[in-house]
């Protein structure tokens, strides 16, 4: 079900599986520095309000490369957002952009806090049965 959706991104939620799903769109390629930090803003709202244990990040469409001024700047806001919902596993779907994908891969690199398992597919099925898979 979606719940939210922007010019650059939609988030549905899934509470069977309690699955928080982020779509990336191709206009991504036109986001400012400051539609960035509205999109995370509004990622942790929305993480905070449905406290997802999973997310699968469809970043195929997203064009926006993460400087690392700005990597930091995400980890602060999201990382806690992560430990404070109790998140388990992310799946990220990767990007056609390879700036994009490197920035998005330096980003998680760098999270130290992290208390969850991350994993990258080339495709959407792959992701979904990792998170949905019995552990």
């Amino acid at each position: 079900m979606i719940v939210k959706e922007t010019n650059f991104v939609t988030f549905s939620y899934f509470s069977e599986s309690s699955i928080m799903r982020l779509d990336w769109h191709l206009p991504s390629i036109d986001m400012t520095s400051q539609d960035f930090q509205d999109c995370i803003y509004l990622e942790k709202s929305l993480f905070l309000l449905y406290k997802p244990t999973k997310i699968l990040a469809n970043t195929l469409n997203m064009h926006y490369a993460i400087d690392p001024e700005e990597q930091d700047w995400h980890n602060s806001i999201i990382s806690p957002t992560f430990q404070a919902i109790g998140l388990q596993r992310l799946a990220i779907i990767v990007s056609n952009d390879i700036f994009a994908q490197v920035s998005i891969s330096q980003l998680l690199e760098d999270d130290n806090l992290a208390q969850y398992k991350t994993s990258y597919f080339v495709d959407e099925s792959a992701g979904l049965s990792w998170l949905t898979e019995i552990v």
